[in-house]
């Protein structure tokens, strides 16, 4: 018997707002909640492997993780499919972040416009960086190096997940 992934990423934003009026409260609560749940396979709402990490950088450094060759629980993984990727900031200093994306060279661009192009992940935050449960994004030689780098005037710890398909080497 082999190894077998289930993933789930549960996303909520709930909010009560009260407006309190002479004769009554007006009480507005709305939630806003998103789950993707990956069964264990290929194809559309499944994957097949998971990398994750507790990571830090030193103030001005970069990281580079080939998604083609990265270490995970299993072995090394070689995604072919990128379904998730995760990034939580668990640094909580006021202006300290994250950037991803814009690798030198054979950028993962699913997530953004341009190779150049990054997304930020705040001080005590998580920023969902890329959901694609049906088609996910293609990693490939050419397609493969997701860049992190930390701006920032110290240290900053992150938790990183990507999930998605591909094989054991």
């Amino acid at each position: 018997m082999g190894q077998s992934l289930v993933s789930e990423l549960k996303v909520s934003l709930k909010h009560t707002y009260t407006n309190a009026l002479d004769d009554r409260n007006v009480v507005d609560a709305p939630v806003l909640a998103f789950t993707d749940a990956m069964a264990d396979g290929t194809g559309s709402g499944k994957a097949q492997h998971a990398f994750y990490d507790d990571r830090s950088l030193t103030t001005t450094a970069s990281e580079e993780l080939d998604l083609t060759a990265i270490a995970a629980a299993f072995g090394d993984v070689v995604f072919s499919k990128i379904k998730q990727i995760l990034i939580e900031v668990t640094t909580a200093t006021s202006g300290y972040r994250l950037e991803v994306g814009g690798a030198a060279a054979n950028a993962w661009t699913e997530f953004v416009k341009d190779a150049s192009d990054i997304v930020m992940a705040y001080a005590g935050g998580c920023t969902v960086l890329y959901n694609s449960p049906v088609n996910g994004g293609t990693v490939d030689g050419t397609h493969k190096m997701l860049k992190i780098y930390n701006p920032s005037g110290g240290t900053v710890a992150y938790k990183i997940w990507i999930v998605g398909e591909g094989a054991l080497a």
